[in-house]
């Protein structure tokens, strides 16, 4: 009886399977093409503490001020798969935020703080790789960081703000890891294509002025007038 019943499942799960068959199965559905989808699943992916300490120790690392000691590469250990999101999402020629720019002044832009602080998680894991002696991926980290920063958009001036943070400490990561690694012409071939394709040199304030200006004019209008008084006020 036992024997039978085994049997049965057997044949029954072998039946199922070749029914999902390469020659019979539908394609995969297409990965996102939109690099800020990617983002806020990395930024969900970031494990949540409460120890202000281990977040600053990161900070500290990513900025140069520290070296990595063993409470920043065990953390960001932890956040490998949000790391590794994140450069899939920097490989990504578009994103959008998804902002809601009809509500003017009153627009919020959470994305920016989460996106300095995955900025540091990954300058941080680049500093580990680089004391590794691991300069190439230490670099990729690096270029990453460069290619988010870009991806944050210069329609907002306080995004041309953050961009323009993330990237100067982009800029010490790099010259940090440079000091650090042999002579390498290979890799510097490779650092010099990266940083010629990269979307940050077409950012500027222009772009970002003439959408200030805009939500501006919007508020003095008469019917305005209240919003404006609100959006001041919080």
């Amino acid at each position: 009886m036992k024997t039978t019943t085994g049997l049965t499942i057997v044949v029954t799960a072998g039946v199922f399977l070749a029914s999902f068959s390469p020659s019979t199965s539908a394609a995969l559905p297409p990965d996102p093409n939109n690099a800020a989808l990617l983002y806020y699943q990395a930024f969900l992916l970031i494990p949540r503490t409460q120890d202000r300490a281990v977040t600053d120790l990161v900070t500290d690392a990513a900025t140069g001020k520290a070296a990595p000691n063993d409470k920043v590469k065990e953390y960001v250990n932890k956040c490998r798969e949000a790391i590794d999101y994140a450069m899939l999402a920097s490989s990504l020629p578009r994103s959008d935020w998804g902002l809601v720019y009809s509500r003017g002044f009153s627009a919020l832009l959470p994305h920016l703080g989460q996106a300095r602080s995955l900025a540091w998680l990954l300058l941080a894991d680049a500093r580990i790789l680089a004391a590794d002696g691991n300069y190439r991926p230490a670099l990729e980290r690096c270029v990453s960081v460069y290619r988010m920063a870009g991806q944050l958009g210069d329609d907002v001036l306080v995004s041309v703000l953050v961009s323009a943070a993330i990237t100067a400490q982009a800029n010490k990561g790099v010259t940090a890891i440079l000091e650090q690694m042999p002579a390498d012409a290979g890799t510097l071939t490779w650092l010099k294509g990266q940083l010629a394709e990269l979307p940050l040199a077409t950012l500027g304030i222009k772009k970002s002025m003439t959408m200030e200006r805009q939500v501006v004019a919007d508020y003095l209008r008469p019917e305005k007038r209240e919003e404006l008084i609100k959006a001041l006020m919080e």
